[in-house]
């Protein structure tokens, strides 16, 4: 899929297409698509395939991709016998009558001009032609009336919280030892029955529930089919670690994140109180965020009593955990510079300050905080070497410049140069 990506053969997708015409394509059940490495939107067109076959204009219909990507993406399955071609159904045509059918040789054109009696029911192998025509529209209304396969709207309703509950062998139906060619199938026939796109106009009140279905079978399916990810799957149910369990870890930090920029709004208009109790959740949602860690340090040590007290022991050890976590955070390194300076310990802080301008050169505050302790002497200027002036013209290769030739300051020196300067004429 990459090469194709790298080298698309143009000249031949186009044709290629183009010969298929109205033909539907379908998914073909017994191939593997994981080697392929394709993402979410090719998957995406995979998925609507296996669930409805389409014609090659149907497809660049969907908008899930761009209209070259998904003539690349079918040419590809094509050759690679992902898809199978349908054939076009057509209506038979309609049967001419013969001279030997006995349903017209009981009725001339000559009887019907002249008005006279039609004659005796026409019959088909003895059947009247009337019970004939009556039985096929009985059938024909029948098959209208029909309504379309799939489930009611009460069984999806159901479903939907049935499957909250279910692992994800329970959610396709299959056992725990199921080959990935049984899990394949079992997916692809229940995508036929659950994917939201086929659900009548009727059922538009229960779309949301159905795709929740199918969201949590094609989770099955992606999860289950590779096994990697599979093995990692049985690892967790052996453990008891349901998924449910991981889904409210996820809602957890989530929750934390929120409560950290709660927290940031909080302190940026000196609300110190709410920012604390916001800085608190997010450390103890997620105390392995070192950003969270760092926040709730930093407010710590703002509070009335820790201010009142120089107490910035506790902060500083959960500044020094922060960087541990991550040591390219720039907020912890940053606050313990700025607690270290109000202890008085300013090279600590110095070192933390210059830290933080390596990792981000335009931190405003770090930056003023360098610039100042260079300014007072807390940091010794490197003098770069002037480099060699050029050489006179004429000078030999590698002799030394006049600027460059180290004089003898002697006391004989000097006289001789003040001799020459105030020689006698």
């Amino acid at each position: 899929w990459e090469g194709m990506h790298l080298r698309p053969n143009d000249s031949s997708i186009d044709p290629t297409l183009a010969r298929l015409g109205a033909a539907p394509i379908g998914i073909n059940n017994q191939a593997d698509f994981r080697r392929f490495g394709f993402g979410p939107p090719e998957g995406k067109v995979i998925e609507l395939l296996a669930v409805r076959p389409m014609s090659v204009v149907q497809v660049l219909d969907l908008s899930v991709m761009p209209v070259r990507q998904i003539k690349l993406l079918v040419y590809v399955l094509l050759i690679t016998k992902g898809i199978v071609v349908m054939p076009v159904q057509t209506s038979a045509p309609a049967r001419k009558p013969q001279a030997s059918d006995p349903s017209i040789s009981a009725q001339t054109p000559d009887s019907n001009r002249s008005g006279s009696d039609p004659g005796p029911v026409s019959t088909r192998q003895g059947v009247p032609m009337a019970r004939v025509k009556l039985k096929k529209a009985a059938v024909a209304s029948t098959t209208q009336a029909t309504p379309p396969s799939g489930p009611t709207r009460e069984e999806i309703l159901e479903r939907a919280k049935q499957i909250e509950g279910e692992n994800l062998f329970q959610a396709l139906g299959v056992e725990k030892d199921a080959t990935a060619d049984v899990v394949r199938s079992a997916y692809f026939a229940l995508a036929k029955q659950w994917h939201p796109d086929r659900l009548p106009e009727s059922h538009a009140d229960v779309r949301d529930a159905a795709a929740k279905v199918f969201a949590r079978m094609s989770d099955a399916f992606q999860t289950l089919s590779d096994p990697d990810k599979r093995a990692q799957y049985l690892e967790a149910l052996a453990k008891g670690t349901t998924e449910s369990d991981e889904q409210a870890k996820v809602q957890q930090v989530i929750e934390a994140t929120i409560e950290y920029q709660k927290a940031e709004v909080y302190l940026r208009k000196h609300d110190l109180g709410k920012a604390f109790k916001s800085a608190q959740k997010a450390y103890e949602g997620d105390p392995e965020q070192a950003h969270h860690v760092a926040l709730y340090a930093w407010i710590l040590a703002q509070q009335p009593d820790a201010q009142e007290a120089k107490n910035f022991e506790p902060s500083m050890t959960l500044l020094d955990q922060a960087i541990k976590l991550n040591p390219r955070c720039e907020q912890a390194f940053l606050y313990r510079a700025m607690l270290c300076k109000q202890m008085g310990k300013a090279s600590v802080a110095l070192r933390d300050f210059k830290t933080v301008v390596e990792l981000n050169p335009r931190n405003i505050e770090a930056n003023r905080e360098v610039r100042l302790a260079t300014m007072r002497g807390g940091v010794k200027d490197v003098v770069e070497e002037k480099p060699a002036a050029p050489a006179r013209p004429g000078a030999k290769p590698g002799a030394k410049s006049a600027a460059s030739q180290d004089i003898n300051w002697t006391k004989d020196s000097v006289g001789d140069i003040f001799g020459k300067l105030f020689k006698k004429k």
